[in-house]
């Protein structure tokens, strides 16, 4: 009986000690870090086409039914705006995009560079835990995980930067992520 009740008060006290304790914090995994360069590595890709595609193929499409090569350029911009917007709680007006507010490549290639620009600055003091708060889409009425929430606009991004590489070949030119690398 003795041995059962030295085993109870040993336990019940490191319990307690434990409990005194401060928690260690959270581990780091790097989950913010690795959205930055996720954003990073997407836009640089659609920035680098949009700057390089000759400026007299901008009005480029491969069908009537399809945007442009410059309608694709503004409407990536565009959607990263509406996340950016989001993120940063306000509203976003779909007319601040509209064609006859930007003239040609120069202007086009600005705004998705700050669109990008944008969105680097509000993912980058983020933390690991910050990636877990939940946060409202910006198209549907439904909320995500912010991890999700910015994922969500990197895959918007990888999908046309596909399209821009059609637009590309199409053209008889190699798109930028598509050539040799340097070693």
């Amino acid at each position: 009986m003795r041995k059962h009740s030295f085993f109870v008060v040993s336990m019940v006290a490191a319990a307690v000690a434990l409990a005194g304790c401060q928690q260690a914090p959270p581990v780091e995994s790097g989950q913010a870090a690795e959205l930055l360069d996720t954003w990073m590595n997407q836009g640089n890709k659609v920035i680098e086409a949009a700057m390089e595609f000759p400026e007299d193929k901008y009005d480029y499409q491969p069908t009537e039914e399809v945007r442009t090569f410059g309608e694709m350029i503004r409407h990536v911009a565009a959607v990263n705006f509406r996340y950016v917007r989001g993120e940063q709680g306000r509203p976003y007006n779909a007319d601040e995009f509209k064609p006859e507010n930007f003239e040609g490549k120069d202007d086009l290639v600005r705004l998705l560079q700050a669109s990008y620009q944008e969105g680097a600055e509000l993912i980058e003091p983020f933390t690991d835990a910050d990636m877990l708060e939940a946060v409202k889409n910006p198209y549907q009425d439904y909320t995500t995980s912010r991890v999700a929430y910015w994922m969500q606009a990197v895959e918007h991004t990888a999908e046309h930067y596909g399209n821009l590489v059609v637009y590309y070949r199409l053209n008889g030119i190699v798109p930028p992520a598509s050539r040799p690398q340097d070693p």
